[in-house]
């Protein structure tokens, strides 16, 4: 980042025409998907949503007691292999063939892994299908997000074309960033498409005239707080807590009743109350609050739970 004066400088100095130097294309590709856990499908709905993980769990609950989600408090991303095979087999019916990839998350161990990720348990039954039957706005938009995740699962990722051009102008430099989709992979099924910035028709040597230039303030910005969806991740990452407890310790630091946090156009903020009572916790109980204190007790529980070490010691 250069300073104002520097930018003022370039604006007084720019030509009024720059040409192509250099030009690259690549294909790159996308992640591939993983079959929901408790975790992130609390994360996906947040974000597509806004759905706070009070509201999601609600909802998954209702669908695993009606039967039409696998259950919905887990920590894994596996899905036996006759499962797979027949998502698979549903997939390439619907799509073709050279959508078909294997299932990656099966190689992903998980802390517990008791139970499967969760998928839905009649692939026939389709979102629009589903919303026939069931009329809950919140129900529907959860079953689809599950639903498409079952089968954007075993679907191959979408393949971008990146280009990269490279201008000059006197003695500046300057370069332009686009991509379009060329294959499509999971997104015919998530439907999740990123916008494409797709450039014209580009060689090197081509000008481009300059009609106006103008130079913007920005200042650096501090870490983005968190919101509901962030704040899962870090307590998955640091293996605080369980797909159990991750919505009533969400509602719980965000309880009005409570008031150790206010959450303002959905980020979270700690209260004066909230920092005193952190303070006080961390200063006389350091060890204890730890995340590798409830990591560590956690997996000592796990031990003892698969007879792999002696209670009493």
């Amino acid at each position: 980042m250069i300073q104002e004066k520097e930018a003022k400088e370039f604006v007084s100095i720019m030509p009024d025409k720059m040409v192509v130097t250099n030009l690259s294309v690549k294909e790159t590709k996308g992640k591939e998907l993983l079959a929901f856990n408790t975790a992130s499908l609390y994360r996906a709905c947040y974000n597509s949503f806004g759905m706070t993980p009070k509201r999601v769990l609600s909802n998954a609950q209702e669908l695993f007691q009606k039967g039409y989600i696998s259950y919905h408090r887990t920590d894994s991303v596996r899905i036996e292999k006759p499962l797979e095979e027949k998502i698979a087999s549903f997939v390439k019916g619907k799509y073709g063939d050279k959508y078909i990839t294997p299932y990656v998350g099966n190689k992903l161990k998980a802390d517990q892994d008791a139970h499967e990720a969760i998928v839905v348990l009649n692939l026939d039954l389709d979102p629009e299908t589903f919303s026939t039957k069931e009329s809950k706005s919140d129900l529907i938009k959860v079953y689809r997000t599950i639903y498409n995740r079952t089968l954007g699962c075993v679907v191959k990722p979408p393949i971008f074309e990146k280009t990269t051009v490279e201008l000059e102008a006197a003695t500046l430099k300057f370069n332009v960033k686009g991509s379009r989709i060329i294959f499509d992979g999971y997104i015919a099924i998530t439907g999740q498409n990123p916008n494409d910035v797709i450039l014209p028709e580009i060689k090197i040597g081509d000008e481009f005239i300059i009609n106006s230039v103008k130079s913007t303030k920005n200042e650096t910005k501090p870490p983005a707080r968190y919101n509901a969806s962030s704040l899962i991740k870090k307590l998955e990452d640091e293996k605080v807590g369980r797909p159990s407890t991750y919505s009533s310790m969400i509602e719980a630091v965000i309880a009005d009743k409570k008031h150790y946090a206010n959450v303002e156009e959905k980020r979270i903020f700690a209260t004066d109350k909230g920092l005193e009572v952190s303070n006080v916790i961390a200063k006389n109980f350091a060890d204890i609050i730890s995340p590798s204190y409830t990591s560590k007790l956690e997996e000592s529980l796990d031990q003892i739970a698969n007879s792999e070490t002696d209670y009493k010691t």
